[in-house]
């Protein structure tokens, strides 16, 4: 294993790292980018485009021998590529039995609920799945400790630059960055970051308003 990739696992807690499209993924077989073979999910795959085999088992097509034999390849004591997906031969719709419910069967006509993150025959209505917390769960959080922020920007060639923050703590008291209102206007990045990643928050869960990543 190269020294980068044992690096990166380590840093983002995922099982694998691709440097083609710089993601971290926990799971093989969800990884998808333009380096993944979408039959055998593997990233040195032959893909032998004019070599087409039809798998009689998942009903998939795969793209040369090599490709073919990798999604029937049993990896430890797991499923293969052909247990975990297949086509419907009467709906004709991929299913990945890897993001079922378990035991749960393929039913013609079923959709996937995003927020019950179940298969149920429409029409369907639901609610917000309940955190159930188990004993350890739940003295794990009592003892949590957060931190809440929130910005105002101002843009510079479309960009946001923070130049107010409020900070709160559940522990009571509340920050704001800067200090002096009358320094409103500059870009308190640095300053707001430091207070939040310092040696006394370790530990401590940060929740921002409305903050939102490109």
């Amino acid at each position: 294993m190269r020294f980068e990739t044992y690096f990166l696992q380590a840093w983002t807690n995922k099982t694998f790292f691709c440097f083609t499209c710089m993601k971290p993924y926990a799971v093989r077989e969800h990884h998808r980018c333009m380096a993944t073979c979408k039959s055998c999910h593997r990233q040195d795959c032959a893909n032998e485009r004019d070599n087409t085999i039809l798998c009689k088992d998942c009903g998939r097509n795969f793209y040369g021998q090599d490709c073919f034999q990798r999604h029937k390849h049993r990896t430890g004591g797991g499923k293969t590529i052909c247990e975990k997906f297949f086509i419907c031969k009467e709906c004709e719709k991929f299913v990945a039995v890897s993001k079922r419910e378990d035991g749960a069967v393929h039913v013609c006509g079923e959709v996937f609920c995003k927020t019950c993150r179940t298969h149920n025959l429409p029409p369907h209505t639901c609610w917000m799945p309940t955190e159930k917390l188990t004993k350890k769960k739940l003295e794990a959080f009592q003892k949590s400790q957060f931190l809440y922020f929130d910005l105002e920007c101002y843009t510079v060639d479309g960009q946001f630059i923070p130049n107010y923050a409020v900070v709160q703590s559940s522990l009571g008291g509340q920050r704001t960055f800067p200090e002096n209102h009358a320094d409103i206007g500059r870009d308190i990045t640095g300053e707001l970051c430091e207070y939040i990643f310092q040696k006394a928050h370790k530990g401590f869960y940060v929740i921002a308003h409305n903050l939102k990543g490109k």
